[in-house]
């Protein structure tokens, strides 16, 4: 005879619910790095648009950009799905972008989808050079992520930055450019102190007198030498405000009659080339700023390591070995 054990009614089984998974190690330590680059992000914007409006300096808006990367290179390190980079990567175009807004929609979006773009491509970049090493550099990786990011950011606000303008086609106004020109002899000024950048004509063109033909008066009283210099510095802005057609006296600042140099220059220019001036002006603008801009790459860069540096030594970063004995990166606390 066959015996039957009873199966127990499921209903009246007690139910157990199923354990909630546990949220992943450094999970709010992400969000965090993620909020925070999202934020900078947006004040990066707000630095950019204040600089092209002559209320910040350039030093101001450039820190504060870097800063930005620094961050924002912290997320594509450890974050472990794509989607989500993709994510934060359009909330950081979108807050940046934000700052703009009025300009244009055509113009906005044109800058952003440049940003977002090579953000993402330097994203993909870097995460592709991490995969295929064993052991983790994060010089190379940080620096796909930054020059990336940083040429579209470049490209991007390049676009924002025509309605600013002035009428002439120089891309900067006066007040914007000293700032520029005044940041960039503070960077090459140290290499040459004897020569005075960041002066009037007539005593950068003293300075130059000096340098170049200080042997010429080393047997002359001190008092018939600095005579002569100053004749020989007339000279020299006399002649070059007529062959560069300005009309200068040399008691202006070198930013000043640089600037007015500029303009005149950059106005023929347009003269010549007419409606395609706008976009030959901008190639030509790129260029030059995306090789000055490495100077701010590597400080975004060595900012970055920096960071992991500190962070590493309280603990919240860690390099651990998988069973194939390459090396990742993993949040240890948070």
């Amino acid at each position: 005879m066959e015996t039957r054990i009873p199966t127990p009614n499921q209903d009246l089984l007690p139910q157990v619910k199923p354990e909630r998974e546990p949220l992943p190690k450094g999970f709010f330590t992400l969000l965090g790095i993620e909020i925070l680059a999202v934020l900078l992000a947006g004040a990066a914007g707000y630095a950019a648009r204040a600089f092209l409006r002559g209320n910040w300096g350039m030093y101001q808006s450039a820190a504060v950009i870097a800063v930005f990367f620094a961050v924002s290179a912290f997320g594509t390190v450890f974050a472990p799905v794509r989607w989500r980079r993709l994510l934060v990567i359009f909330l950081e175009t979108a807050a940046f972008v934000l700052f703009f807004a009025g300009q244009g929609w055509l113009m906005i979006l044109s800058a952003a989808a440049c940003m977002f773009v090579f953000s993402v491509w330097g994203d993909e970049a870097a995460r592709r050079e991490m995969s295929e090493r064993l052991r983790i550099h994060l010089l190379p990786v940080v620096r796909l992520k930054t020059g990336r990011a940083f040429t579209g950011y470049l490209i991007g606000g390049i676009i924002l930055s025509v309605p600013f303008w002035p009428a002439s086609g120089m891309p900067l106004g006066q007040d914007q450019f000293r700032s520029f020109y005044q940041g960039t002899v503070g960077l090459v000024g140290g290499l040459y102190p004897e020569v005075k950048l960041n002066s009037t004509v007539s005593e950068l063109a003293q300075s130059l007198v000096r340098k170049e033909a200080a042997g010429s008066f080393a047997d002359l009283p001190p008092n018939v030498q600095d005579q002569e210099v100053r004749n020989a510095a007339d000279t020299m802005v006399t002649q070059a405000a007529k062959s560069l057609n300005l009309d200068i006296t040399g008691n202006e600042s070198v930013s000043d009659a640089f600037y007015s140099y500029l303009t005149a220059t950059i106005s023929g220019w347009k003269n010549s080339f007419g409606s395609s001036f706008t976009v030959i002006w901008a190639i030509a603008l790129f260029i030059f700023l995306r090789g000055l801009g490495a100077i701010l790459v590597w400080v975004s860069m060595f900012l970055t390591i920096g960071l992991f540096e500190l962070l590493s030594a309280f603990g919240i970063f860690a390099t651990v070995g998988e069973a194939s004995m390459k090396e990742i990166l993993v949040i240890s606390k948070g």
